[in-house]
């Protein structure tokens, strides 16, 4: 009966450790995943901050709808800066302004 005992308990510890080495790997990959996210969304913002036109405005509201904003005030900052040159740049048409301004209120970027 020993020897069973054994048997279940080494079972039981190898389990748990599989369980603890499978969460640390999904945190780190979340937190990786979060990372790119924030990576894209802010190199997309300066591109467009770099040819600001309508097409390439619709490309970034295509991104930002497609991408999962992440919670970064960081990246809400990056955000509010593309809204407002946007907003001030009078060679894009309005409908794409309030399309991208409705687009960061919906994903819970505030103060635009």
């Amino acid at each position: 009966m020993g020897k069973w005992l054994d048997i279940v308990f080494a079972g039981i510890v190898v389990i748990g450790v599989l369980f603890v080495l499978i969460s640390i790997i999904y945190g780190f990959g979340h937190i990786l995943y979060g990372l790119v996210r924030y990576w894209r969304i802010s190199v997309s913002s300066r591109r467009l901050s770099d040819g600001l036109n309508n097409q390439s405005l619709q490309e970034y509201i295509k991104l930002l709808e497609r991408a999962d904003i992440p919670f970064y005030p960081g990246l809400w900052n990056t955000l509010r800066s593309t809204y407002q040159l946007v907003d001030r740049a009078s060679h894009i048409d309005y409908e794409l302004k309030q399309v991208l301004k409705r687009l960061l209120v919906t994903e819970g970027v505030k103060d635009i």
